[in-house]
């Protein structure tokens, strides 16, 4: 197999727009274990941790394909990727909480390099600010935002009144958008 440290990024993006297997592989090499890593100690499997890098590098290979811009490090962007699959899915299945925010929030800022895509800064500083608010804003949002229940629901499982609650979250956000600044 081809080692591509004496190649520029920009010769990998290349290789890799144009599906070639030894960049593939390369990238197999370097960011898998990582990923899997990464999806095994937040709830994951093997099988899934395999699905998830396969359909990144579909994306990125996509990505490319479209002009690639803004990519700078193959293997940063390909992780981003898996990180932001990976949490969709956790989503998705519903084992995403609020109050596991703080066991996920050090992986996903610890990348070791600078990350070429804004979605994996803007996500990152997301979870890090919900993890900085006090529990009464976590829970509200949580119920409104994860769970997608409406003003009344949270309030009849908060015991409060409809109204506080409707003012609550609209602070909790605030306080989210002004620690994401």
């Amino acid at each position: 197999m081809a080692k591509f440290e004496n190649f520029q990024d920009s010769d990998l993006l290349v290789r890799l727009s144009k599906e070639d297997n030894q960049a593939i592989r390369f990238l197999y090499e370097k960011v898998y274990p990582k990923t899997t890593a990464m999806i095994m100690a937040n709830k994951g499997n093997l099988e899934q941790a395999k699905d998830i890098f396969q359909e990144s590098i579909l994306v990125l290979i996509t990505k490319l394909r479209e002009g690639g811009f803004g990519i700078q490090n193959p293997a940063n962007y390909l992780y981003g990727i898996c990180k932001i699959l990976w949490l969709n899915e956790l989503k998705r299945v519903n084992k995403f909480r609020t109050t596991e925010i703080n066991e996920l929030h050090s992986d996903l800022l610890n990348t070791g390099e600078n990350d070429d895509i804004d979605e994996i800064n803007l996500l990152s500083k997301v979870l890090y600010g919900l993890s900085e608010l006090k529990e009464d804003c976590k829970n509200i949002l949580e119920l409104f935002f994860f769970k997608k229940l409406k003003s009344i629901e949270v309030a009849n499982i908060l015991s409060l009144d409809e109204n506080y609650i409707r003012i609550k979250k609209m602070r909790c956000l605030q306080y989210l958008r002004n620690s994401i600044k």
